[in-house]
């Protein structure tokens, strides 16, 4: 389907307001688990969903066609295709950043459950599941870096 420039604005508008109430039930929904870290959840979530916008943008500019994307199609686009082509790699760079980002929005709602029955081992629960989030993130970083 071929979409105006027009179109393509509004697209992205309706996309950030999408945004906007998603990480305002994640932020309300933390914060009947665990209230102290209600608002950086919301700002987590609010610049996940800014940098994953940012690099369909990018992703997308000066494409007009707008098609359903199949399984293969999608691992091409998460893949590090070209270390040479700055587009390709802030594509990915943004992706990756937005997978390490959501790790503290997951590991906020893990702790948050913990919290409800053992209130005191909240913060060492989060604080194990962001570090383990983030060691595996960055192996798949490393591991795509070698496969490029």
């Amino acid at each position: 389907m071929k979409v105006t420039g027009t179109g393509l604005i509004v697209s992205n508008i309706g996309a950030v307001l999408l945004g906007l109430a998603v990480a305002v039930t994640l932020g309300l929904g933390i914060r009947w688990l665990w209230p102290a870290v209600a608002l950086p959840v919301f700002l987590t979530v609010l610049l996940c969903w800014g940098l994953s916008a940012t690099s369909m943008i990018l992703r997308d500019r000066g494409n007009r066609d707008i098609e359903p994307m199949g399984w293969s199609d999608a691992a091409e686009q998460t893949a590090l295709i070209s270390a040479n082509s700055r587009a390709h790699f802030l594509d990915y760079l943004l992706d990756k950043i937005v997978a390490l980002f959501s790790g503290i929005v997951i590991a906020s709602f893990i702790a948050g459950l913990v919290g409800l029955f053992l209130p005191g081992i909240r913060w060492t629960v989060f604080i194990i599941i962001v570090a383990l989030w983030a060691a595996v993130g960055v192996g798949v970083i490393i591991n795509d870096y070698k496969k490029g």
